[in-house]
């Protein structure tokens, strides 16, 4: 079972109203930069759709400090999302999954104050 089939939306009393639409492929692209600058926005992950329209479902960041993640689409801000030396880890599932057209980039950046080079990566989870 895939990730995807797992989710359901479901009423008050825990009934299964409208299962999500199982995908026909899974979109998994996970990239990393082992040295980002401190103070300088850099792009961690580069995907640029080279086929069907799919829809983007999660953003997860991870690094060796507390930094702030930008996800552009198509060079347009969709989120940022700071993380803390407490939680260091960034995962955001949107509610609506973002469409990402053919030929369409996701770009994530990250930007860290650390003082010196730190090692972040990045993925997206989407669906066709």
């Amino acid at each position: 079972m895939s990730y995807f089939e797992r989710i359901y939306v479901r009423d008050s009393s825990g009934t299964v109203i409208n299962p999500t639409k199982i995908p026909d492929s899974n979109v998994i692209v996970q990239d990393e930069d082992l040295a980002v600058p401190s103070g300088a926005e850099t792009t961690v992950l580069t995907y640029s759709n080279p086929g069907t329209t799919y829809y983007l479902d999660t953003v997860v960041g991870s690094g060796r400090y507390n930094a702030e993640y930008t996800v552009y689409l198509g060079g347009s801000l969709v989120m940022k999302r700071r993380t803390t030396s407490a939680v260091i880890d960034m995962v955001q599932m949107f509610p609506r999954p973002l469409l990402v057209t053919n030929g369409t980039t996701v770009d994530i950046k990250v930007q860290h104050f650390a003082g010196s080079a730190r090692e972040f990566n990045a993925t997206i989870i989407g669906y066709r």
